[in-house]
């Protein structure tokens, strides 16, 4: 066998048709397809009728139906905050625990504020009714919430009044 001389192979291919590409379609032939497709499925759908031995009305349904469809995932993996995370992953766990902590009223994580409020407005725990009477117009710089002017007013003259009642308190024990 002799290889064919490489003029005789270009001459050749420029005669002969080359074959399309396999990976183009024209858009009719794919519609074609698609449309043969739809058809035999509906064609299927409309053939496949239920036996008279599972007819709807002679299917039992139970009473009591379980809350989650069993091959789903159990509710006990989503840990008590409402969110999934592996069991080694501590820094989901504690971002998930920091999320669920957040007040309804001022999405604010009040134990952040606890020791704030206990030092400075002697208060016992941080209260978001007294701290942002109005959410709305609550201000922050950073962590740090910027309380109006009446309201440190209404912090200072309960702060008075328990600084009364301590003296009152000692006075009336000696």
């Amino acid at each position: 066998m002799d290889a064919p001389d490489s003029m005789d192979a270009v001459e050749s291919t420029d005669t002969e048709e080359l074959a399309p590409d396999s990976m183009e379609a024209p858009e009719e032939d794919a519609l074609d397809s698609m449309e043969v497709a739809l058809e035999a499925l509906e064609e299927l759908a409309a053939s496949a009728s239920l036996p008279e031995s599972l007819a709807p009305e002679e299917i039992a349904v139970p009473e009591s139906l379980p809350d989650f469809v069993p091959d789903s995932m159990e509710p006990d993996s989503q840990g008590p905050y409402r969110t999934i995370h592996g069991d080694n992953d501590i820094v989901a766990c504690r971002l998930a625990r920091r999320e669920a902590s957040r007040c309804e009223c001022c999405r604010l994580v009040h134990r952040d504020y606890d020791l704030v409020a206990r030092i400075l407005d002697d208060q016992d725990k941080f209260d978001c009714l007294i701290y942002i009477p109005d959410v709305d117009k609550l201000q922050m710089s950073g962590e740090i919430i910027l309380v109006p002017e009446h309201v440190q007013n209404k912090l200072d003259e309960q702060r008075k009044m328990k600084k009364m009642q301590t003296k009152n308190n000692r006075q009336s024990k000696d």
